[in-house]
């Protein structure tokens, strides 16, 4: 009973902390903008209100651990809800497509010209990295393994959705303001892509070869080499596309084998 007192005592600013973000979130809806851009602003900052009020959550575990020893579910599961809000707040921001022409969503972009690069580069890195600690945070054996790949694409699609590509070039320019900012966010992004790709490729193999998730692979394979496309990397373009037609044949000649069991199955 001491140690849990204790507990509760360390964690107190943790828990002011969240309430303060908590009823923020809450009346920052009540009176959100009506106009496009201040709605769009108003999301954006919301994002970063639920990350850091996810990291509030993720320490009251990681105290729970070094006191009690073990974890403290309930935060963690408050951490995984925030976590989406993030999520979803941006997505709503600069849409949640994986693949498509920028064109398609340069609407959205325009309506959050005033945020600089270097500060959307640090909103898809905190957000990364929030994802990471949570997901250590739930250890190895959590039954939300494969749930953290679903966000660690989410945010990998808001990063490149999120990214200036309009003025990209010119803000790749040596003499830029922007241009270290710029050229990390477009570093991250090609990381992020292929990475999520192996992901959901180590998903199907391990979790019943499921058709989705390969699929889901190859979409993110096929996004990252439109912008190898986009930026005349060809050479990087043309291992991407070689990698996609490799995980499209493996594909289809699962699926045409698991088609022709089921109709063997089903004429015995």
């Amino acid at each position: 009973m001491k140690d849990r007192q204790q507990y509760l005592d360390k964690i107190s600013i943790c828990q002011g902390a969240i309430d303060i973000l908590t009823n923020w979130e809450a009346k920052s809806l009540a009176e959100m903008p009506q106009d496009a851009v201040g709605s769009a602003l108003t999301k954006i900052k919301l994002a970063q209100e639920m990350i850091d009020l996810t990291s509030y959550y993720i320490v009251m575990s990681e105290v729970s651990m070094s006191m009690l020893k073990t974890r403290n579910e309930a935060a963690l599961t408050n951490g995984r809800k925030t976590v989406m809000k993030a999520l979803s707040y941006m997505e709503n921001v600069v849409s949640p497509y994986l693949d498509t022409p920028v064109s398609d969503y340069q609407d959205k972009l325009d309506l959050i010209e005033s945020v600089s690069a270097s500060e959307r580069y640090f909103l898809v890195r905190k957000m990364g990295l929030v994802i990471d600690l949570l997901e250590d945070a739930f250890g190895d054996n959590s039954r939300w393994k494969w749930a953290f790949i679903d966000f660690k694409a989410q945010c990998a699609v808001i990063a490149k959705n999120f990214f200036d590509m309009k003025n990209a070039v010119s803000n790749m320019s040596l003499n830029s303001a922007n241009y270290e900012s710029t050229v990390y966010h477009l570093r991250l992004i090609k990381k992020l892509f292929p990475s999520i790709a192996d992901y959901y490729r180590e998903k199907y193999e391990i979790a019943g070869n499921i058709a989705s998730d390969l699929i889901r692979a190859i979409e993110f394979l096929s996004a990252i080499r439109r912008i190898h496309v986009i930026f005349g990397e060809n050479e990087d373009a043309e291992i991407i596309k070689k990698k996609v037609n490799i995980w499209q044949s493996r594909l289809d000649a699962d699926i045409k084998a698991k088609e022709k069991a089921e109709l063997n199955n089903s004429s015995r």
